[in-house]
């Protein structure tokens, strides 16, 4: 995986996780808050040359010699930072962290919400987390060590997961999840975008090319039995390599609304 606005990153990713959380700002203001985020020693010259090379590629654009965010760059890029836009089409006060990841697989993207998704996002009041799935997500397959994560997880806290669709394979897998201590459902509609995760105050958002999701569609649809055919095919598609994005901010209202919307799905208040 391949996290091209967390810590670790790039200088121009950093640069781009400093000016999505505030903007705009003088290259003293991005020099200084990339000094403390990345805790590396960096020249004011090195940052100010970076600056004007995103200036180039259009990346970055001044506003009263102040840098933010090209809202051309973010329309290019819009199906990975359609939520950034909205960001900076309305208020220009900050509202809560923004991370894009990339994944390189469906493997990675499920071992990064397993692993560090529900373990690297606080939720000290154990709120429900939830799973907005069109189809529910396939466990068959997992490792051991995956196993365990998730028995934690589902301890830890309420787990639901809510797929829009019936077929054999989201129904097994339901099934499945529910032994591990995961409560899931089939067939409901939902508002949330396919494949959000709710953690805490904290959403995940995932973005599949075409070309993936119609394979991914295609075998829940086809698929009637498990098998050894099955699982050959299955562990093909989520090894291929793909890209995947994602993004993740923090939106505690957001979050509780569809929360709210999750229980009243499972006949809850």
């Amino acid at each position: 995986m391949q996290s091209t606005l967390g810590k670790g990153s790039s200088t121009k990713d950093l640069i781009i996780q400093i000016l999505s959380e505030e903007w705009p700002l003088t290259t003293k203001q991005i020099f200084e808050r990339l000094t403390k985020k990345s805790g590396k020693s960096s020249t004011y010259q090195a940052v100010h040359k970076t600056l004007k090379q995103m200036l180039t590629e259009q990346v970055l654009e001044l506003q009263d010699k102040k840098y933010v965010i090209s809202k051309k760059w973010i329309e290019t890029n819009k199906s990975k930072y359609e939520t950034l836009l909205k960001f900076y089409s309305g208020s220009s006060e900050k509202k809560g962290s923004f991370k894009h990841l990339e994944f390189d697989s469906l493997l990675e993207w499920g071992q990064f919400i397993i692993f560090h998704f529900y373990f690297d996002y606080p939720n000290s009041e154990k709120k429900a987390s939830v799973c907005f799935w069109r189809h529910t997500v396939c466990s068959f397959g997992l490792s051991e060590e995956e196993t365990e994560a998730c028995k934690k997880l589902f301890a830890y806290a309420p787990h639901y997961g809510i797929s829009k669709s019936t077929t054999f394979l989201d129904d097994w897998s339901a099934k499945y999840l529910g032994k591990l201590g995961k409560k899931c459902i089939c067939g409901k509609a939902y508002s949330p975008p396919d494949y959000t995760f709710v953690q805490g105050n904290h959403l995940l958002f995932t973005f599949f090319p075409k070309e993936l999701e119609k394979v991914f569609n295609n075998f829940y649809e086809t698929v009637e039995e498990l098998g050894s055919e099955e699982a050959s095919k299955y562990m093909s598609m989520i090894t291929t390599k793909t890209k995947i994005f994602g993004i993740i901010i923090e939106d505690k209202e957001l979050a509780d609304f569809w929360r709210k919307e999750a229980a009243s799905l499972f006949g809850r208040n």
